[in-house]
């Protein structure tokens, strides 16, 4: 979980960068990525919304990607206060 911790962050700044930048192909890159770390370790919540951003990247549906964007934040902020307590 230590790792989950650790690249979460980095992750998360690419995703933010690729949503601003409106570049889909980066979207769902980082998305997938961070989807996947999050399904190795089992959080559900976090790979939910990875994957929602996946998608809307994939079909260059970024008109929604900044209220999906918030989901995921809100999803890692949960997960990462769990993981502290």
């Amino acid at each position: 979980m230590g790792m989950f911790q650790a690249d979460c962050p980095r992750m998360l700044e690419e995703l933010r960068r690729a949503v601003a930048s409106g570049d889909g192909g980066a979207v769902e890159r980082a998305a997938h990525a961070l989807k996947g770390i999050a399904s190795h370790f089992a959080v559900t919540e976090v790979m939910h919304a990875a994957q929602q951003l996946e998608i809307l990247g994939r079909d260059g549906n970024l008109h929604e990607a900044p209220a999906a964007l918030l989901a995921l934040e809100q999803a890692l902020d949960h997960c990462l206060a769990a993981l502290e307590e």
